[in-house]
């Protein structure tokens, strides 16, 4: 037997998993338990936990593990994560207080002794100085998702400690300078929608120092979100919340946090919506990333933000003050001319049919920019539009 779901069954306890050594796959999610009885299992692959009420889990009894999630426990910390030398993929969102419900648990990892992992999925929790600053590069890091984790400040040198990340989502915290991110080579999308950023020359001063492999080369950054800002209060239309595709699994997630919340005291407030409602994780990853057998979505993600209505937004534009439709071409140009044009899609929007709708203005704010010393033409006498 290869795979069992056991998912949504208010199981309190499992015995003698040790009398499958061939299970791979094993989901108990949305149930009550509080540990998991059994030997070590040295061929399961993949592990989901969420939605029970696991207070410590030690994985270093499935040393063969390539995905754990256990997502909305109350897990301060997971031990024998350095014995499982092929985890790649490692979700820890929403650990629920184990005391009064407006006490936040800190959740403690040492990402430096995960050689392999690639995706990691920490929204929503108190973090604490070292999980941000783990004890070696962990250049193997493709994804980091540490929205809503009330962050004020990008630990120094976080860049360098996560070199090769290519999906970045600083959602929902209350950062205003994003520059402890340079370093990051191979930046594709970075996603800070709903922080403190406003100031526009320290944005493009960091766009231009990340997501180049060769310093002089052309930046990879296909996409940066800075929706919800000061920096761009007033250049959009009102977002629409989720994301069109259904309430999706979110229902059932709610369902069992009221559950929880009926049956232990300690249990929390449920989220505020914001963002999605599904499974869109593995759509944060660019179309060549994904694997060709992709299983399909992986885990529900409230800390996304949809892509704007481009038609909406033409229809807005069009009706904004002078003032603020000049504020939002300079933002979109300067972020264009950062990236050295590498930049795809901004706030949600595609961002070169912007700069092209109004060709003769934005060449006129590109010359004053110039003038301004603000901008400067490249060497062939082309402004890159």
């Amino acid at each position: 037997m290869g795979e069992i779901d056991l998912a949504n069954n208010q199981l309190t306890d499992i015995y003698n998993l040790e009398c499958l050594p061939a299970l791979e796959r094993l989901d108990v999610s949305f149930n009550h338990l509080e540990k998991l009885c059994t030997k070590p299992l040295q061929r399961l692959k993949e592990l989901r936990l969420s939605y029970n009420r696991f207070r410590s889990f030690d994985a270093a009894a499935f040393p063969d593990l390539e995905l754990l999630y256990v997502d909305g426990n109350y897990l301060m910390t997971v031990q024998g994560l350095e014995q499982c030398d092929r985890l790649e993929v490692l979700s820890l969102r929403e650990q629920f207080a184990d005391g009064p419900s407006d006490s936040a648990p800190t959740l403690d990892l040492d990402i430096g002794v995960m050689g392999e992992l690639r995706k990691l999925y920490l929204s929503s929790n108190r973090l604490s100085a070292r999980t941000l600053q783990p004890s070696l590069p962990v250049r193997s890091l493709q994804l980091l998702d540490v929205a809503s984790c009330g962050l004020r400040t990008i630990p120094s040198g976080f860049g360098k400690r996560f070199p090769n990340l290519r999906v970045l989502n600083l959602n929902f915290n209350a950062l205003s300078d994003l520059s402890g991110i340079v370093g990051i080579r191979g930046l594709s999308r970075l996603t800070a929608v709903g922080n403190r950023v406003s100031r526009l020359r320290m944005v493009c001063q960091v766009v231009s120092r990340v997501g180049r492999v060769d310093p002089n080369g052309t930046s990879v950054l296909r996409s940066i979100d800075l929706r919800g800002n000061p920096l761009t209060v007033g250049f959009y239309s009102a977002p629409i919340t989720g994301n069109g595709r259904g309430e999706g699994p979110f229902k059932k997630l709610e369902y069992m946090r009221h559950q929880r919340k009926g049956s232990d005291d300690n249990g929390p407030e449920a989220l505020a919506t914001i963002g999605g409602k599904r499974d869109i994780v593995v759509d944060q990853l660019d179309e060549e990333e994904k694997p060709a057998d992709a299983r399909g979505p992986e885990i529900d993600d409230p800390y996304t933000v949809p892509p704007a209505d481009a038609q909406a937004d033409q229809k807005y534009r069009a009706r904004l003050d002078e003032s603020t439709k000049m504020r939002r071409k300079v933002l979109e140009l300067m972020m264009y001319a950062g990236s050295g044009g590498a930049i795809q899609m901004l706030d949600g929007l595609e961002l070169k049919p912007i700069l092209e709708e109004d060709w003769a203005e934005m060449t006129r704010i590109w010359d004053r920019l110039e003038e301004l010393g603000v901008l400067k033409r490249k060497e062939d006498g082309e402004n890159g539009l």
